[in-house]
């Protein structure tokens, strides 16, 4: 089962609290968040997030704040002192996912970023742990920082039939995208 939904013109002014609300309705049981988020360009020019620097959450909080390019200098006085935003805030690096904190906390991290006007690319996965079959719930957020005027784009997915006692469900997902009147599109591939 694969369903796709869209924000319509008509939710546009409020694009970034339709987000929140589908980032609030993934169940805390998941295990996987993986993807990236952008400052917006006017937080970028005025100084308010850090062109050098970036979030980064994954197996380790090793280095959670990284710079963006080898030729820069992380500003963790500017992140931590002086308040400012970073650059990006990453989920999970080289095809790794976010472990440094529980999924309830990521996706907190993930809405208060994007109500700030981060945009990007998110992954929400459930797999099972224990049966050893391929079983996979997923949902999928896109809002692309190229091109902000596109409106988001939430691709939910499940190869099975859900396991609401272990969190795998994509059911309050579908539920507020259909209460909340999304558009549904028919499955594409999005780039």
């Amino acid at each position: 089962m694969k369903r796709t939904f869209v924000v319509p013109e008509s939710l546009a002014i409020i694009a970034k609290e339709v987000v929140v609300a589908v980032i609030t309705s993934i169940p805390n049981g998941w295990a996987v968040l993986r993807g990236c988020l952008h400052a917006p360009k006017k937080m970028l020019d005025s100084g308010e997030a850090l062109m050098s620097t970036k979030l980064v959450f994954d197996s380790s909080i090793a280095q959670m704040i990284a710079k963006t390019k080898t030729d820069q200098v992380a500003d963790i006085f500017g992140v931590l002192i002086e308040g400012k935003k970073p650059e990006s805030i990453e989920f999970g690096r080289n095809f790794g996912y976010c472990e440094v904190m529980p999924m309830r906390q990521s996706k907190l991290m993930a809405a208060y970023f994007i109500q700030l006007g981060y945009r990007g690319r998110l992954t929400f996965r459930w797999r099972d742990q224990e049966g050893g079959e391929d079983v996979h719930f997923g949902c999928m957020i896109w809002l692309p920082s190229d091109k902000p005027d596109i409106a988001p784009i939430f691709k939910i997915e499940s190869n099975c039939e859900d396991y609401p006692d272990s969190g795998g469900t994509v059911a309050p997902t579908i539920k507020i995208c259909e209460e909340m009147r999304l558009s549904e599109k028919e499955p594409e591939v999005v780039k």
